[in-house]
């Protein structure tokens, strides 16, 4: 009868301390703090990435890289991009090319990074160290603080800051410190125009 009384009360006890570790140990505390913890999610290499983006089956621009890695569902880092443009008759109509860059799936946005270089069938060249194509403006866009030269060999050459343009650089406008510089030979024939 002894055992069962200290069997008992040694079980009451157990379920006391039970109960009271539960009631009063915070779990949302515990799930609060996990939330400031990363995640890390170990990115993924592809070698050899390609995509394409279509309108109605009319082929808009491929974006190939020699390295990709992804980083989540929408950020792909890339190496060696080449970007090139097309028009509404599949012909080519500019590309460029870039160290590095990143693309994200979601929006179908481009940055550039590093020796950007943009080649227009218009024979105007662009080159810079940044640029971003919005594909929903479908706009080159480059970072204040970024210097963009505009190349045309009928024209001559212009860089500046704040650079937005279409993808055949033929809307071309920049922001501030733009400066200009045209060959002698090329001086007479702006003169005579």
């Amino acid at each position: 009868m002894y055992n069962l009384i200290k069997s008992s009360v040694f079980s009451i006890l157990v379920f006391i301390a039970f109960f009271f570790f539960v009631t009063c140990f915070n779990y949302k505390e515990i799930d609060s703090s996990r939330k400031n913890v990363p995640r890390i999610k170990q990115k993924v290499h592809i070698g050899n990435f390609k995509t394409d983006f279509k309108i109605f089956n009319n082929l808009k621009w491929t974006l190939k890289g020699t390295d990709a890695y992804y980083y989540n569902d929408k950020k792909i880092k890339l190496s060696n991009l080449l970007i090139k443009y097309y028009n509404d008759k599949d012909q080519k109509e500019s590309y460029i090319i870039s160290d590095f860059g990143s693309y994200n799936s979601k929006t179908k946005s481009v940055i550039l990074i590093s020796n950007v270089i943009l080649y227009s069938t218009n024979g105007r060249q662009l080159r810079a160290d940044y640029l971003k194509w919005d594909n929903n403006t479908e706009k080159l866009v480059s970072q204040p603080g970024y210097l963009v030269t505009l190349i045309d060999k009928q024209d001559g050459k212009v860089a500046g800051y704040g650079f937005t343009a279409d993808k055949k650089l033929q809307n071309v406008t920049f922001a501030s410190n733009v400066s200009g510089s045209v060959e002698e030979d090329k001086i007479d024939e702006l003169e005579d125009r």
